[in-house]
């Protein structure tokens, strides 16, 4: 088990308000992590590679509701076979403020 691990993360974020009550958005990043730690080590050190892409849309049809959607991709790679993982989730999202 590892008692620390570094970060580096390389993303970009950007979004486009298509009309005055809509907005695209999109994120990708790639974050690799590297694992260490215990002073005696047993084999090599551990290293993963998150690739994350979402795209999504906000929607404001009222000004008391905000809609949300998305769909994010997620994969990572990993010197530990155990860790590894694709996943792909879709989100929707309704508020009601009043």
């Amino acid at each position: 088990s590892a008692s620390f691990r570094i970060d580096d993360t390389l993303s970009i974020a950007p979004s486009w308000e298509v009309a005055s009550h809509t907005t695209l958005r999109m994120s990708a990043s790639r974050q690799t992590s590297s694992f260490g730690g215990p002073v005696l080590q047993i084999g090599p050190s551990r290293r993963d590679v998150l690739r994350s892409v979402l795209v999504g849309a906000d929607w404001l049809p009222h000004r008391s509701v905000k809609l949300n959607v998305s769909v994010r991709r997620d994969q990572r790679s990993s010197t530990d076979a155990l860790l590894k993982f694709n996943a792909t989730v879709a989100t929707v999202n309704a508020a009601l403020t009043f």
